[in-house]
């Protein structure tokens, strides 16, 4: 390893300039004179303006090895091309106001809104300028829901700031193509060392830019995507939507699907666990695959579609719920060509005819085996035996629970946490009236350690007056992760249920029977990650 920075977003500045990021300051005079070539750094910019920036920090960067790598693989894959020249920028936005490089030192943390890495390379007088990478904080609307940020580390002026989101990164069109760029986006959310380089990326696949070569059509495939995201440390779950010469053995990790499921409901429930997804197109006026990441959704508390559509998702001919992504209307996603941070309408791509999904990626931990879509489906096949079997105990929202069962009207939200996340939760909860679970806690918090570690799909149980308005539900079923699923339904997964007043343990899985102890929590309570809301 060389002797410099391994990341851009941390090498040592050359130069820097500070500039009062307010009025009168003007995001176009500042792109027409310093990143004309850059339309997507406006987007960027424009997000600060969103979250009152008030200070713009310019540097330009010694070589840093991710850098460096790039160099080299540009010089392989642009042979025999004689003149090569890079420079490099990062632009630092903050919500504080100073003037000078030498009151950096006294700037809060928390003002410190993102930054954006700016390439350069002009080869044989050709130039190429781009954003290597960004990360901006999310929008600050209270509807947006983004679980699973990572903390990103970026040295501003020699002093090292932190910012949460998702990495946003464009191609430069030669050694990495758009796929790369939303791939890396998803990757870094499982890899050892939080970011994945575009080398290990291409040494994976066979990308060596000569017998193979990226640019004038040529990307990556799903066979690609899915190696490079399983090597990052994460599990897919990807259904292919296009006849492109692969079965569905070769391209589908946990689902053969003859009738192929939305993608919506294959994404919806890892990234709603904090685990991202990517989609992958084309266009009619491209044979590469384009790609863009997914990392969150809107949740929006007046949505008309769960009171109306009366087609509910289907589990044969007996059971219907109504799935909690009814209530999502956009997805926040990156776009390499266009910037970051921006909704995609949940209706808007479909996944037949040209420009539409050709194939969609959900990520979950590497251990997890069943996939969030199915565990939401199982959950509610557990729902019938279990509330048929339950004491008729005179608990209002025990009665309410099994009225609105009897009317296909519970909503089903899938989450996924380990079970000592779980049992935080449980000990967090009380309900309208201020009952709070006590034994339970003692008995669950003896489990074992190794119990503690495992992942569990926790299927959310609400009614829609509650879910969209309180966001409170009154019960959860939890299912192992680690199970792959089983067609018989013999309770292979089931770990145990909450319902108001009582909790429920398999007795006998195979002939699915239950036994009841008492619950101290008999009405509704906070969803996972909206305690305090």
């Amino acid at each position: 390893m060389r002797n410099v920075e391994f990341r851009s977003r941390n090498a040592r500045s050359t130069s820097a300039q500070v500039n009062s990021f307010k009025r009168p300051f003007s995001i176009f005079d500042y792109l027409e004179s310093n990143f004309a070539k850059v339309p997507a750094l406006h987007r960027i910019l424009s997000q600060g303006r969103q979250h009152d920036a008030k200070t713009i920090v310019t540097e330009g960067l010694e070589p840093s090895e991710d850098l460096i790598q790039e160099n080299e693989d540009l010089k392989i894959r642009c042979a025999p091309c004689t003149s090569h020249q890079s420079r490099t920028w990062r632009i630092s936005l903050f919500s504080e106001a100073f003037s000078s490089q030498s009151e950096i030192e006294r700037i809060s943390p928390e003002s410190f809104l993102g930054y954006a890495i700016i390439k350069e390379d002009i080869l044989d007088g050709k130039r190429i300028c781009r954003i290597y990478e960004s990360v901006i904080r999310p929008s600050r609307h209270p509807n947006n829901c983004i679980r699973g940020a990572q903390k990103w580390d970026c040295s501003v002026l020699s002093i090292t700031f932190s910012v949460l989101g998702y990495l946003y990164a464009q191609q430069n069109g030669l050694t990495n193509v758009c796929a790369h760029a939303a791939a890396r986006t998803v990757a870094s959310r499982f890899h050892p060392q939080g970011d994945m380089t575009y080398r290990e990326m291409n040494d994976l696949v066979g990308i060596d830019h000569k017998n193979r070569r990226l640019g004038d059509g040529a990307g990556l495939n799903t066979k690609d995507l899915q190696a490079i995201l399983e090597k990052a440390g994460a599990s897919c779950v990807m259904i292919n939507y296009q006849d492109w010469g692969e079965s569905d053995e070769t391209v589908t990790s946990f689902m053969s699907m003859k009738e192929k499921t939305p993608y919506q409901k294959v994404i919806y429930p890892s990234i709603e666990s904090g685990f991202p997804a990517l989609l992958a197109f084309q266009t009619k006026n491209s044979d590469r695959l384009l790609g863009i990441a997914v990392f969150g959704h809107t949740f929006n508390e007046d949505a008309w579609v769960s009171q109306a559509d009366f087609g509910y998702f289907r589990v044969g001919d007996e059971i219907s719920y109504i799935p909690s992504d009814y209530w999502v209307s956009m997805f926040l996603i990156h776009d390499d060509n266009f910037g970051s941070n921006y909704c995609l309408p949940k209706f808007y791509l479909e996944t037949k005819g040209q420009d539409q999904v050709f194939a969609a990626f959900a990520t979950l931990p590497k251990e997890v085996q069943l996939p969030g879509l199915l565990a939401e489906i199982i959950a509610a096949d557990y729902l019938y035996p279990l509330t048929d079997q339950a004491p008729k105990v005179e608990i209002p929202w025990m009665r309410r629970l099994r009225s609105y069962q009897n009317k296909n009207r519970l909503v089903l939200r899938p989450y996924l946490v380990s079970f000592g996340d779980y049992v935080c939760h449980l000990e967090s909860l009380s309900d309208w009236e201020g009952n709070s679970e006590t034994s339970a806690i003692e008995s669950l918090r003896r489990t074992s350690d190794e119990i503690k570690k495992r992942m569990f799909w926790m299927v959310e149980m609400s009614v829609p007056e509650l879910f969209h308005v309180n966001r409170r539900k009154l019960g959860e079923v939890l299912l192992r992760a680690d199970i792959a699923p089983s067609p018989e339904r013999d309770l292979t997964s089931f770990a145990f249920a909450r319902l108001p007043g009582q909790f429920a343990f398999p007795r006998d899985r195979r002939k699915k029977e239950f036994f009841f102890p008492p619950s101290g929590i008999k009405g509704h309570t906070a969803l996972y990650g909206c305690e305090d809301s």
